[in-house]
């Protein structure tokens, strides 16, 4: 402990004395002016920058009650984002476990909401996550490389997008044609065989087309983690539960944690009005991520691969000075490979394979109306119709996406082929209109009221309303409050996913006796918040920014799962003596701040500073299928992270950051507190970021160096019994990318 407290002062103290090497050389200038554009745009330029998420209209981001963070082009490129995963670890009340989990691979939690289907991943407005809100890896496959800006909305926002919308939007707002103009090719290597191509162009073709398209392709072994954490990965037997030994210690296989991704883009616009768009991403890694190495085998052939795609039809209309219509078009599908399996405990170390699939198909009409130059009213309906297949169970298998779930002759282990598995799929549809609000009552005061109603043929009607008012009574000053309510669908994988097992034995009727199985539980409602938040901003001078806000969030009928009150017999030919469903039996409060500064600095000498840092506070509680309300899971209470980029001559920058992340919890409860989680330790991490801009007429390059001081510590474990409550991170790593543009 003494040495993480020394660390922690070192890390800080190194921090700030890269800045106190570097002000010297930047107070030999006598004035500032606008040089280059290394450190982007200035504090005041980035509020006023047009931002879409919050109403689905552009507004900026002094106009919305709503907290909104916008990352542009030139921060992301300075900041080193490769993907949305290493954006996310640098925002604000934002917890981030890396490589915790066989199936999300990364646990993410924003303002204590906990998985990515309590937040929305948008792509020019576009879903592209889960349409069926499955869980899924938020990894490298979702690059940056082709983004303008990102816009971060935090809080509900179920009164504009519907399901799921419930912790936050994240909105990838891509390059246009115009602002690309040009080709871009982009090597990466590194430690860990850690290799990365990206390709991007966009050029306007003719005075009405438009068009844009990228691809990215990436491999890494990632790090061989026990050589640096010899207890953890240490050679033990391989048991079943009845203590058979698989593989003895002297016998073990090696440690294999490889992933890769990959993904294409493409967006084709004509004559300004009507734009096709695709997305398609691919993600692999290894189902014994985050597992205790007794627990599992290590086997390229035990893998998670994900696929998932959308492709949209957008047409843009205006009808007169005071009316447009927008029409969107969608198809978004999720599919797990059939290879995808387990091999480990749990499936008695043979190939337990995985099946999962989802789509959408949707038609939205959107119509946005200028009543005067005060008041703006946004309103559409939508109508959806969804397919899912959830997270299948064990299966002996591959299962064949070719035919039908009753077609698939696949027998539960231990029946003698007799007892097909229980495959559920279900089909639904969604209908929802809404309408948003934006009154501005004078130089001061401005209001937004919205509210939408979804009719789902699954969990019935909802409805949605936000509130929030903005009061700017100087330039430099604003104060925001916002109260909105939010709902999180049950996926179907909640509500009809199925596990267990048979022992072999029979019962006087003949039917084969399963001590334990998950159950169905159709009639699963949704989740649903009532959030408030109050937020400040105040400029201190034109270059240094302060802001804080303050939220409380109240959540209902969490899905948690409890004992059945009686064995449910859903399985023809099988008798369970057991059975657990998922069940709305949980509440939740969560309550927390975020303290924002930012300070920039420009020099005539040529240098620049861009200085960025946050702290966040969070706490809560819930309750609870034992009756015992605990902490949150799979969040740190305390988290300060900083960085700075410094700049010179528009050519040279260097970007350190620092996490200085607090003991977290993870999902395992203190078996000495029933009201406590057990914690992974806190930490201390440092990276730094090279970059020469121009090193040739078209050639950059950069050097990546993550935890630079080569410290040994843990992010919180993943769900499962078998994983480990602190799971080990990476080292210091490097990486090494060339940039041509032409």
């Amino acid at each position: 402990m003494n040495g993480t407290i020394h660390f922690r002062y070192f890390t800080v103290i190194f921090f700030f004395s890269q800045w106190l090497y570097f002000y010297p050389l930047l107070a030999l200038a006598q004035s500032e002016q606008q040089i280059g554009h290394l450190l982007g745009l200035s504090l005041d330029e980035l509020l006023n920058v047009p931002i879409v998420t919050a109403s689905r209209i552009g507004e900026k981001i002094t106009d919305t009650p709503t907290t909104v963070i916008v990352v542009t082009r030139q921060q992301i490129l300075n900041r080193r984002y490769v993907n949305l995963i290493d954006l996310l670890q640098d925002l604000p009340s934002v917890d981030v476990q890396r490589g915790v989990e066989d199936v999300r691979y990364h646990n993410i939690s924003i303002r204590g909401h906990q998985g990515n289907n309590r937040f929305l991943i948008l792509q020019d407005g576009v879903r592209i996550d889960s349409p069926t809100g499955e869980l899924i890896a938020v990894a490298e496959n979702f690059p940056l490389y082709h983004a303008q800006q990102v816009e971060i909305l935090y809080g509900p926002a179920a009164a504009v997008y519907g399901a799921d919308a419930f912790g936050g939007v994240i909105n990838i707002i891509t390059q246009t044609a115009n602002q690309k103009d040009g080709v871009s090719l982009i090597s990466t290597f590194g430690a860990d065989n850690y290799r990365h191509l990206t390709v991007h162009a966009g050029k306007k073709l003719h005075e009405n087309v438009e068009l844009v398209v990228g691809a990215h392709k990436h491999h890494s072994d990632t790090a061989d983690l026990p050589r640096y954490y010899p207890e953890d990965y240490a050679a033990k037997d391989v048991k079943t539960f009845d203590g058979e030994i698989i593989t003895p210690a002297t016998q073990r296989e090696p440690f294999l944690a490889d992933i890769d991704s990959q993904s294409l883009f493409a967006k084709l616009v004509l004559a300004k009005s009507l734009t096709l768009g695709y997305q398609g991403s691919f993600f692999r890694s290894l189902t014994s991520v985050g597992v205790r190495p007794e627990t599992t085998l290590f086997s390229h052939d035990a893998q998670w691969n994900t696929d998932l795609k959308s492709v949209y039809l957008n047409y843009n209309k205006t009808l007169n000075d005071h009316l447009s219509s927008q029409t969107r078009l969608e198809y978004a599908s999720f599919k797990a490979s059939p290879q995808s399996r387990f091999n480990n405990i749990f499936t008695h170390f043979d190939s337990g394979y995985k099946y999962s699939e989802g789509d959408k198909r949707s038609i939205e009409q959107q119509f946005n109306y200028l009543i005067n130059d005060d008041h703006r009213l946004v309103s559409g309906f939508s109508f959806e119709e969804f397919y899912s297949l959830p997270r299948t169970a064990d299966l002996p298998s591959a299962y064949n996406p070719r035919v039908g779930v009753d077609q698939q002759h696949l027998y539960y282990p231990n029946t003698n082929d007799e007892l097909p598995i229980v495959i559920l799929d279900d089909e639904y549809r969604n209908y929802a209109v809404y309408a948003d609000w934006k009154a501005r009552w004078n130089e001061q005061w401005s209001s937004n009221v919205g509210v939408r109603f979804d009719r789902n043929s699954r969990y019935g009607n909802t409805i949605n309303p936000r509130l929030g008012v903005v009061y700017q009574p100087t330039e430099d000053l604003w104060f925001k409050a916002l109260y909105g309510k939010a709902f999180r669908a049950p996926s179907v994988f909640e509500t009809l996913a199925t596990f267990g097992s048979f022992s072999g034995e029979r019962n006087a009727q003949g039917e084969y006796i399963s001590d334990f199985f998950r159950a169905p539980n159709p009639d699963l409602a949704p989740e649903k918040s009532r959030h408030y938040e109050l937020s400040v901003s105040y400029g201190l001078q034109k270059n240094l920014r302060l802001g804080l806000a303050a939220y409380y969030t109240e959540v209902d009928n969490l899905i948690q799962v409890r004992n059945s009150d009686y064995p449910i017999q859903f399985i023809p030919g099988g008798h369970i003596l057991r059975t657990t469903i998922r069940d709305n039996l949980g509440t939740k409060q969560q309550y927390g701040f975020d303290l924002l500064l930012n300070y920039q600095r420009k020099f005539s000498s040529g240098f620049a500073a861009d200085f960025w840092g946050s702290y966040s506070y969070l706490d809560g509680e819930s309750c609870c299928t034992n009756g015992i309300a605990s902490n949150l899971p799979f969040v740190a209470q305390h988290k300060l992270k900083l960085g700075t980029t410094f700049s010179y001559q528009d050519r040279y920058f260097i970007t350190p950051k620092i996490y200085w992340i607090g003991d977290t919890n993870t999902n395992k409860l203190d078996p000495n507190d029933r009201t406590r989680h057990l914690q992974s330790e806190g930490y201390v991490v440092m990276d730094v970021h090279f970059g020469i801009v121009r090193v040739a007429e078209q050639l950059s390059f950069n050097i990546d160096i993550y935890n630079v001081f080569d410290r040994r510590y843990t992010h919180a474990g993943g769900e499962s019994s078998t994983t480990f409550i602190g799971t080990p991170q990476a080292p210091r790593t490097w990486l090494f990318s060339l940039r041509y543009d032409y």
